[in-house]
């Protein structure tokens, strides 16, 4: 597949990728409650089809270059470019990760430096490798001199040493340097590439190096990255190799040192790529470096030591080894142009390779070249970066976004949109029903309990707070008999005499014991009147504000059934008829209660209280005062005055005092307790009344009130549902279209690929 084929799959199928992606957003926002329940493993997995999508809009393919320090991955990428042209480092200080890409333009070499707040980041990175080395989780916030002080003695015997050494020496270079608060890049020769690189202190705040070449043998869209050793001591650096393994490479180069196999740096490499995709392992290539310097007992140990761990970690055989001396595979290629090296150290294992050639390789750099595998190793790459690494790309990016986005989402949509169109053809109207039938009896029973409730109050207050206006009252008018027995013209014997003669002229003189009695009469009017309209007026209140309660809760009863006027006249003619029912019985109970005091004060002989074994103080007291003057007033002659009668007032106006005002806080007590019960009992009646009509008309009007609303909201809710269906069918189609998209861009690219192998 060559490079533009796969430019035009890429920009497709990253097309669809992202209008898939899109529609996962779409769904986020405009259907939350869909997307919740969606399972959280679900949607844990749509974050890959964001690394695939960033992997996509990089239109650079990355080979990268990894493996311990001093394995020769420099001098590899070197071999592989046929040219000097990264410095060899002998220090992992001096390690930076360097991108090489093609140009048709001059080269050059680009130095990018970290920003400020990338710099303080790479000090917190220190201290989060200091508490992760030594477990102590205080490091990575204890001040400078103290974590310094604290780690000192822990690598006495070399762990962690020479990360605290570049710790301290970051420390001293950060309080030289001027960093800018944005990152700085700056251009520089190839020449001068080498001497950035190898100065420490300057390699210590570079990001990375890019080194833009010609004639480089690289399809222009691929860069080679060489990364620093896994052991290098800036956590920044050691970061980004574990990202280029796990997500950002396409393709991998594992440079190994055929001496020293898989050191405990290089297994957790490996370890990250048997635990990661499959693809890390599918896209592997594996380097073993300085494979002459073993004996041929040593190589075949080496070998099967090699297929060993591979099977250990589920490598697949399918897997590319190369056997190689990348240094002499240069070395030759140089030789064989007639390119001398200008680089001391080059210079040097130059010499030792002039040396060993005459009785290594016959004195031949082409058999020095063909031993190192270095040409195969070039076709090997460019073939797989052409063929495999593009196709493998372009097939991990569906692949991926197909399980990890569109086929669940297919999966969860149209799952959703079958149970919606099933609810809205047939569960939803039996819902409907279920709602509006739960809907009304909850308003019913509601409203019932506050209208019991209501009642309650009422009756609660009636008992409590109108009981004691009540006996208030009483004292009030008890306090205006008593005054009136005192003073009053009522009580006075000469003033009453008077009224009687001036009622009928033809008589001269009183029958016996009528003073006393039109006294008493005079007093029981008194009394009956003032507790009537007492009676009436506390009464009237109560039900006043029972009426004005009610009526409150009876307009929410028939505001539920939109003031329906069979509901609201049946409610109102029951509340309307109980306000003359209660006052007629308050007003009986009073005369029934001042006929009884009537009757205890009618006059009667002692013989009748003697055969009842008791006697009336008050008709005995008057009596005593009836036989005072009584003579006088039957005499003819006997011209009365005030003063005859002083007396018999006296003795009216006693009697009276002593014991009449016992009888009234009697009958006071007796009309009370009769009068409240009278009250509370009809608020029953009125209670049960209405209750009794809330379950014929105003029930049967309710659920049709409630069965409109419901209507509305299911009418609503229909709609929606509706429209989310609408929705959902559109995503599905737009992520079928998406998904058809890339599957044709990952066969047009792979027809295009079996032309170029066919001509080839």
């Amino acid at each position: 597949m060559n490079s533009e084929a796969y430019r035009s799959a890429r920009e497709t199928i990253l097309q669809a990728i992202e209008s898939s992606n899109e529609v996962a957003q779409n769904l986020r926002i405009k259907d939350g409650a869909f997307f919740s329940e969606i399972p959280a493993e679900a949607q844990r997995r749509f974050v890959h089809v964001e690394r695939e999508i960033t992997r996509l809009r990089q239109p650079n393919l990355t080979v990268a270059f990894v493996g311990g320090f001093s394995a020769g991955k420099s001098s590899l990428v070197n071999a592989f470019l046929g040219r000097y042209l990264l410095p060899e480092s002998t220090e992992v200080t001096t390690a930076v990760p360097t991108f090489i890409r093609s140009t048709n333009e001059r080269e050059f070499a680009r130095l990018s430096y970290l920003s400020k707040a990338e710099v303080d980041g790479l000090e917190d990175l220190y201290r989060q490798s200091f508490a992760e080395k030594f477990k102590d989780d205080e490091l990575a916030n204890m001040p400078t001199r103290d974590l310094i002080d604290r780690i000192k003695p822990l690598t006495v015997e070399g762990k962690g040493k020479k990360l605290l050494e570049y710790f301290e020496s970051f420390l001293t270079e950060r309080k030289l340097r001027e960093i800018p608060d944005r990152g700085i890049s700056k251009d520089c020769s190839l020449a001068d590439l080498a001497v950035h690189i190898r100065d420490e202190k300057e390699a210590m705040f570079l990001d990375r190096v890019e080194v833009f070449v010609n004639d480089s043998g690289i399809p222009e869209d691929v860069q080679l990255v060489d990364l620093p050793g896994i052991s290098v001591p800036n956590p920044r650096h050691e970061r980004l190799t574990y990202r280029f393994v796990t997500q950002d490479a396409h393709a991998l180069i594992f440079v190994l040192r055929s001496t020293q196999l898989f050191n405990q740096d290089e297994l957790e490499i490996l370890e990250r790529i048997r635990s990661g995709e499959s693809a890390i392992a599918e896209k592997t290539f594996w380097v073993l470096n300085r494979w002459d310097a073993l004996s041929e007992q040593q190589q075949a140990e080496t070998l099967v030591s090699f297929q060993d761990r591979m099977r250990e970690y589920n490598i697949p055989d399918s897997y590319v080894m190369v056997k190689t001396n990348a240094l002499h595979g240069l070395l030759s290629q140089l030789a064989l142009r007639g390119d001398e090296p200008s680089d001391p150290k080059l210079v040097t294992h130059a010499r030792e390779y002039e040396k060993s050639l005459a009785h290594r390789y016959g004195g031949n750099h082409k058999t020095a070249l063909k031993e190192s595998e270095i040409s195969n190793l070039q076709r090997e790459v460019i073939a797989y970066l052409n063929n495999r690494i593009r196709e493998t790309t372009l097939r991990s990016a569906v692949d991926n976004s197909q399980q990890n986005l569109i086929q669940p989402l297919l999966h969860h949509l149209s799952s959703r949109k079958r149970s919606d169109e099933q609810l809205v053809q047939g569960a939803l109207a039996n819902e409907q029903m279920a709602e509006v039938r739960a809907k009304t009896e909850e308003r019913y029973m509601g409203r019932k309990a506050e209208l019991v409730q209501c009642f309650k109050l009422l009756r609660d207050n009636v008992a409590v707070s109108r009981g004691q206006q009540f006996a208030d009252e009483e004292d009030r008018i008890a306090n205006q008999l008593h005054e009136e027995i005192s003073h009053g013209k009522s009580t006075d014997a000469y003033e009453v005499y008077k009224s009687i003669i001036a009622d009928n002229r033809l008589r001269t003189f009183p029958y016996y014991f009528e003073i006393e009695m039109k006294v008493v009469d005079g007093l029981n009017s008194v009394l009956k009147s003032e507790f009537q309209k007492l009676v009436r007026q506390h009464v009237s209140e109560a039900l006043e504000k029972l009426t004005s309660a009610i009526r409150d809760e009876l307009e929410k009863l028939t505001s539920d059934v939109n003031f329906d006027a069979k509901v609201d006249d049946a409610l109102g003619r029951v509340l309307s008829g109980s306000r003359e029912m209660v006052l007629n019985k308050v007003d009986g109970i009073v005369e029934q209660k001042a006929g009884q005091l009537d009757s205890l004060l009618v006059y009667k002989p002692k013989g009748f209280f003697a055969f009842f074994g008791g006697g009336n103080e008050i008709i005995d007291g008057l009596e005593g005062a009836a036989r005072m003057f009584a003579a006088e007033l039957k005499d003819v002659r006997q011209e009365i005055k005030p003063e005859h009668m002083e007396e018999k007032t006296n003795k009216i106006r006693e009697t009276l005092s002593k014991h009449y005002m016992q009888h009234v806080e009697t009958f006071g007590e007796d009309v009370r307790n009769s009068v409240w019960p009278i009250v509370i009992n009809e608020m029953h009646e009125l209670e049960s009344q209405l209750l009794e009509e809330l379950s014929r008309d105003y029930r049967t009007l309710l659920e049709k009130s409630v069965k409109a609303d419901v209507d509305v909201e299911y009418g609503s809710r229909r709609g929606s549902l509706e429209a989310r269906s609408k929705r959902f069918r559109q995503s599905i189609e737009h992520l079928q279209e998406a998904s058809e998209q890339m599957q044709q861009a990952l066969a047009n690219s792979r027809a295009s690929a079996n032309v170029v192998v066919a001509e080839s």
